[in-house]
């Protein structure tokens, strides 16, 4: 009986039953698809977000003058003598191009810090917890360990380099947040000898 049943609805309504499946199939998909499309936008955001950091390994690399910048704080100390004794006598003017291209990769850093903290209103924005879980991670590499060496502390100080001066409000308040509570010193000296002019 109820297999009768059965044939007679599969036979007189047919098209409704693999209408149904059809849609089952479709809802079932467009799921996939999405959860599918998160993941790849979160790997997209992973492979984005360790290029910028082989962009500044690169750097480090290229200059090895300035590998002082891209140091923890418990390391900076060592790394900023041997930068000293590697380029040992500078004439003035040599020490101005160190102290103008050390300027600079601090900006670049401070930048890359400026960017993630972008990201991470966009994943906010658009509700992406996953996104903004890593992102975070990566903003707390940052405020934790990078931008407390002593040498970007005095690039970002008013009364040092005042390269804060190009960040934005909420940049400055995440540095003041994260950053400036667990840094030790400043170092207004650096591996090239005085104090930027």
């Amino acid at each position: 009986m109820i297999y009768d049943l059965l044939e007679d609805l599969a036979i007189n309504n047919g098209g409704l039953i693999i209408g149904g499946i059809a849609l089952m199939v479709s809802v079932v998909s467009a799921l996939y698809s999405h959860r599918m499309g998160g993941f790849s936008n979160r790997s997209g955001l992973i492979k984005d977000q360790f290029n910028a950091f082989d962009e500044l390994t690169r750097i480090r690399m290229e200059n090895w003058h300035l590998n002082h910048l891209f140091e923890l704080e418990p390391n900076y100390a060592m790394v900023s003598r041997q930068v000293s004794r590697a380029v040992g006598e500078l004439s003035e003017r040599d020490r101005q191009k160190m102290l103008l291209q050390e300027r600079a990769v601090a900006l670049a850093i401070f930048q890359a810090f400026e960017q993630n903290l972008y990201q991470i209103g966009q994943a906010k924005e658009h509700k992406d917890g996953h996104a903004e879980t890593f992102l975070t991670e990566v903003c707390h590499y940052f405020t934790g360990r990078l931008l407390r060496n002593p040498r970007l502390i005095f690039y970002w100080a008013e009364d040092g380099g005042n390269l804060a001066e190009y960040m934005e409000e909420d940049t400055k308040d995440a540095y003041l947040k994260g950053v400036r509570p667990g840094y030790t010193y400043q170092d207004s000296i650096g591996p090239f000898g005085g104090k930027e002019e």
